[in-house]
């Protein structure tokens, strides 16, 4: 990928976390990203909805190889979850209640619009929770249980993302780690137990 094209994507995900799809424009992204107007139809064509399209599976993408880095070799699943979202808590906090995801934002926006933009927000999704799928199927959990935890861990997230910026705290994000720590602990539990 250009350097050109990868500013206008990071530009994108900065301001759509920290305002949204609709509230942003195509001239902040311009000025954001220190491109020249021409770069942008060149690379994006299809306008503002391909950049935020493109913007939010970037995203997505980070994330998932974010969750794959930080709990590859953990030998204790819970404790390795809870210190992921405790992780994801201190960036939040650091931005001021800013940032935490430019998906929430935009998949709330999106959601009633069909299109490119709502398309990227499902793919993005499931590549998070595929992510945590695969670190839970690593831990023993069969395919079919380990998505529907995987599913849970990132509604947790995005809900503890939601209410830490809205309240202006992570408290709602250490909450829910500490939840997802002793549900999965449980979750193991069984089985280990179901297989001795």
């Amino acid at each position: 990928m250009s350097d050109a094209k990868s500013r206008i994507i990071d530009a994108a995900c900065q301001l759509l976390e920290q305002q949204g799809f609709h509230a942003t424009s195509i001239n902040e992204i311009v000025d954001r990203s220190q491109s020249p107007k021409g770069s942008l139809y060149y690379y994006f064509p299809g306008g503002k909805d391909q950049i935020a399209a493109e913007a939010i599976k970037a995203a997505g993408k980070k994330t998932a190889d974010s969750i794959r880095e930080n709990l590859k070799d953990i030998t204790d699943l819970a404790v390795g979850i809870n210190d992921f979202i405790e992780m994801v808590a201190e960036q939040m906090e650091k931005t001021g209640y800013s940032a935490g995801s430019p998906l929430s934002v935009v998949a709330v926006e999106t959601s009633t619009i069909d299109g490119p933009v709502n398309a990227a927000c499902k793919t993005a999704y499931g590549e998070m929770m595929g992510a945590f799928a695969g670190v839970l199927s690593s831990h023993g959990l069969e395919a079919e249980e380990g998505a529907l935890a995987a599913e849970q861990i990132v509604l947790t997230i995005e809900g503890g993302i939601l209410l830490g910026r809205t309240f202006h705290s992570r408290d709602p994000l250490l909450r829910a780690a500490r939840q997802l720590s002793r549900a999965i602990s449980e979750k193991i539990k069984q089985k280990n137990e179901v297989k001795k």
